[in-house]
């Protein structure tokens, strides 16, 4: 399973956990089951993915989906193709 990642996620657009417009926690101990640090079949994410999870945890910050550029972010991740 590969989802989409987050592209150019700089930090502007991390936030604070437990922030005003987002009051949720990390469960840090779910998270870090699913990061193996590997890009087999077994992870649920890949490997830039689990790099992101595992930064954001560290950092305890989160993004903010509509902080993304959805064409920019469909286009990133290859699901969109630019025919221009």
């Amino acid at each position: 399973m590969t989802g989409i990642t987050p592209v150019a996620v700089t930090k502007e657009k991390r936030k604070k956990a437990g922030s005003l417009n987002h009051n949720s926690k990390w469960d840090k101990a779910h998270w870090k089951m699913h990061l193996q640090g590997d890009d087999s079949e077994d992870s649920l994410f890949t490997l830039p993915q689990q790099r992101l999870i595992s930064s954001l945890l560290t950092a305890d910050e989160w993004i903010e989906e509509e902080s993304n550029d959805l064409a920019e972010l469909l286009l990133a991740n290859n699901v969109l193709v630019d025919e221009a």
